[in-house]
């Protein structure tokens, strides 16, 4: 403690010194500012704004940890708090209201750190596939390529700098983070690296220079580490490595390495020797020291986190410090097992991975007619997604328990008003929702990876082409679900992005088609949940649009009718009905698209994920389908048996006289669907270019009604049921009639619960018309493992099924059409 006040009165005595010398802080207002401050009577704001300081916001971090340091000095030797978090803390009214605040942030610190220090999963599919990759690259590195170097692209939570670290047990990681001053986020700003690395003041050549000497400095203090460390064993080797060269969760400051690189340093710049002999000097010693390493091809690896500062330039450069760094890169020799990684959340791939058509400068004073070197691929298969998810549940109240559906996320979406969406926030909204395909996007593609959480699927070679995903993440569509649920405006402005992105080419026509039916579901699905919420209970707590509904509740939210007992509801006996109706339970809150035709046991796995199905073209199968279970009793066990579906079939087109000769397709035994149990399900067609059914359209008349024929042939005023119908049976067994429940929706009018302003945005998406740009790759067989974590449920689980990477804008044509 006393070494607490003698820093305190040390530090306060600098800042009242600083700001009196400045000339507008006189003794008196310094100090009666500072007690009422302290004394709680002045908040962090009154004191800025009384000491004239509100321009000079270097001065306020210090102000914060000053006060916090007299008002709660045990929370000095915590894990660095943030400004805003102190400040937070200073303006309570209480010394115990701020240790709330204190404590909590603290103790979310405190966990989140923990993870670092967790034991890593699957490290056989995820850690070594990466290093077997960095490896390859290390040994490929010669004059072929523009430098030896790499980027991790990987959305945010992904786990890129907990993989660094889990490298280190296997190679010599240096790891640099150069994460921006203010943040108190872990691991820590690497000082001395971001001081030289980020320097603003010297010129070009001097900062290569620069760089060049502090990567020479670290391979220098790598060698001479492993070189004095001995005959001790392995493990041991590598420990004392990562204990001497990463940052510990309760290190504020540079670890131990950094010093004695900081040391080499100034020996480097003395140096008379040639740069060149002295790093292939130092790699052959670095390849002695550490022969025991079992990476053959990969002995150091220099990792730079939070990387996106580095595309910062100096006061007098043109380049940014990334190009520079690049450039000084490439004094490492070749097949020296030496080789560099950035990694960042929020850069997109083209900052570290450009295409050669934009990065025609890879070198400085390189002209246009030199020849352009090759960039190393970025790595983005890091399939750390769905790591933490539990047993399948065993009831319903399992199935909708937050604590499991937890496990299918990794992050949440902060989005503001509507007015405020940016084009990728609106795309992200969708994507967590009714997953758009979008093709030929790369830029907006990358955003949403690098900003907005979705998955990189695909990177061709050239960097041209990136492909992006959002995979099924329940806890990440319930936020997507609220955000858009209330307010007209969110979901148009969202419709409206989708609009303009079909104009663009990115979108096919029969996407659009299926996309704006996959609206019109999930706006149903949430004005259910917003009417049908669960009564309040322990056993009752689930997610904000998390929860089920029952089939019943649903089908009144999409026809606008009450009394569904009393709706025609095609052939279906009245045994099955009252079955499907009562019994019918639905749960999902966002779509996926699948490449199989999915069985009943694959329908019980998508509803544990709480999901609805889009069915991708050329598949013996229908449109959508989302799984309803039959249950009595939400105690029981869940059970395959009871799984049944409800299939909902698309058309964008003007009256079809043909639907009766489809109708008899549309049943699951033509889809080829394997079911353990025949049970009654439900057909719902939508056919979204009509209004109102023309008179007397002989192959659209209900079954078993037969009106007069006066009014047929008279045309009669608007009704909601004019649009809504039943489908005909054709050559329907009787068997399979009496087991399907069918209704037929004719335009977009015909759904009550959307209003105009939302029936006219998605007239718009339907009625616009792009000019396609295809695209045609496939994957590796390396990629299988990693497209199958990335998108769970997509592909069969049967052994024989191969997961797919999206290809070309395909035309929308199924085998049941």
């Amino acid at each position: 403690m006393r070494q607490v006040v003698e820093k305190y009165v040390e530090e306060l005595e600098v800042l009242k010194t600083t700001l009196e010398t400045s000339g507008d802080m006189e003794s008196r207002r310094f100090e009666s500012g500072w007690a009422q401050l302290l004394n709680r009577r002045h908040n962090f704001g009154s004191l800025v704004e009384l000491w004239y300081i509100e321009d000079r916001k270097e001065l306020h971090k210090s102000i914060s940890k000053l006060a916090l340091m007299l008002q709660h000095p045990t929370f000095t030797s915590h894990a660095e708090l943030s400004h805003q978090t102190r400040v937070d803390a200073i303006n309570c009214s209480s010394s115990d209201e701020a240790k709330v605040i204190l404590m909590g942030r603290s103790v979310r610190r405190e966990i989140f750190l923990q993870g670092y220090e967790h034991a890593y999963k699957e490290s056989d599919d995820i850690m070594k596939p990466v290093l077997k990759t960095l490896g390859k690259f290390a040994s490929n590195w010669s004059a072929q390529y523009l430098a030896p170097c790499s980027a991790f692209v990987a959305p945010s939570m992904n786990g890129k700098t907990r993989l660094l670290m889990e490298l280190s047990k296997h190679t010599c990681v240096v790891y640099v983070c150069l994460r921006p001053e203010s943040s108190s986020g872990h691991p820590p700003r690497s000082r001395y690296a971001a001081e030289i690395l980020l320097d603003t003041a010297p010129s070009t050549e001097k900062l290569l220079n620069q760089f060049e000497d502090l990567i020479l400095a670290i391979l220098i203090t790598v060698a001479q580490f492993f070189e004095n460390i001995g005959d001790a064993t392995n493990d041991f080797k590598m420990t004392e490595w990562i204990s001497t060269s990463l940052p510990s969760k309760k290190q504020l400051s540079d670890p131990p390495f950094w010093d004695k690189v900081k040391d080499e340093m100034e020996l480097v710049k003395a140096s008379k020797a040639a740069k060149n002999e002295q790093f292939e000097a130092v790699s052959v010693r670095i390849q002695e020291a550490t022969e025991f390493m079992g990476t053959e091809n990969l002995r150091v690896l220099l990792a730079i986190d939070e990387a996106r500062e580095l595309l910062k330039s100096g006061a007098t450069s043109d380049f940014s410090f990334f190009r520079i760094f690049r450039c000084a890169l490439k004094r490492i020799p070749y097949k020296s097992k030496i080789f560099a990684v950035f990694a960042d959340t929020t850069s997109r791939v083209s900052n570290f991975n450009p295409p050669a058509h934009e990065d025609p400068s890879h070198r400085i004073g390189m002209t246009s007619t030199d020849v352009q070197e090759e960039l190393f691929p970025p790595i983005y298969e890091i399939p750390t997604f769905d790591l933490n998810v539990t047993a399948p549940p065993t009831t319903w109240q399992q199935l909708q328990s937050p604590f499991r559906l937890f496990a299918f996320s990794l992050m949440a979406l902060p989005f503001g008003a509507s007015s405020s969406l940016t084009d990728s926030q609106a795309i992200a909204l969708l994507g967590s929702t009714v997953q758009p395909q979008l093709y030929g996007a790369s830029r907006l593609n990358s955003k949403l990876v690098s900003s907005h959480g979705a998955q990189c699927m695909f990177i061709d070679p050239s960097q041209e082409i990136l492909i992006s995903e959002y995979p099924s993440q329940f806890t990440f569509s319930s936020a997507a679900n609220e955000y858009l649920a209330f307010g007209d405006e969110r979901l148009i402005r969202c419709i409206k992005v989708l609009t303009f992105t079909r104009r663009q080419g990115h979108l096919g026509s029969g996407d659009a088609d299926e996309l704006v039916s996959r609206i019109i579901l999930l706006r149903a699905m949430q004005e259910t949940m917003k009417k049908k919420t669960p009564p309040p209970g322990l056993n009752n707590v689930t997610m904000p649009f998390g929860h089920s509904v029952r089939l019943h509740d649903f089908l009144e939210t999409l026809t606008g009718l009450e009394g569904l007992a009393k709706l025609n509801l095609g052939t279906i006996g009245e045994n099955q009905k009252k079955r499907l109706l009562d019994e019918g339970q639905v749960f999902w809150n966002h779509f996926i698209s699948i490449d199989h035709t999915p069985s009943s046991s694959d329908l019980l796995r998508k509803l544990y994920r709480g999901l609805a199905i889009n069915c991708k073209p050329n598949q013996p199968g229908f449109d959508q389908i989302f799984t309803v279970y039959l249950q009595s009793k939400p105690t029981e066990t869940l059970d395959e048996e009871n799984i049944t579906f409800c299939d909902i079939q698309v058309k964008n087109r003007k009256q079809n006289d043909e639907l009766e000769g489809y109708s008899e397709k549309w049943t699951p035994e033509f889809a080829e669907m394997k079911l353990k149990a025949q049970n009654p399900y439900l057909v719902l067609y939508f056919s979204l270019r009509d209004s109102i059914m023309k008179p007397n359209p002989p192959s659209l008349q209900p079954p078993r009604r037969n009106p007069p024929r006066a009014a047929r042939a008279t045309p009669q005023p608007f009704k909601l049921e004019q649009q809504i119908v039943t489908i005909p049976q054709g050559e329907l067994s009787n068997e399979e009639s009496e087991r399907r429940a069918s209704l037929a929706f004719y335009g977009l009018n015909s759904f009550p619960f959307l209003t105009p302003d939302i029936v006219k945005a998605l007239e718009e998406l339907v009625d616009t018309y792009p000019n396609i740009e295809s695209l045609h790759k496939k994957p590796s067989d390396g990629s299988k493992k990693y497209l199958k974590r990335v998108s769970p449920e997509v592909s069969s689980s049967e052994p024989s099924s191969i997961p797919k990477v999206p290809e070309s804008i395909p035309k929308k044509k199924r085998k049941v059409r």
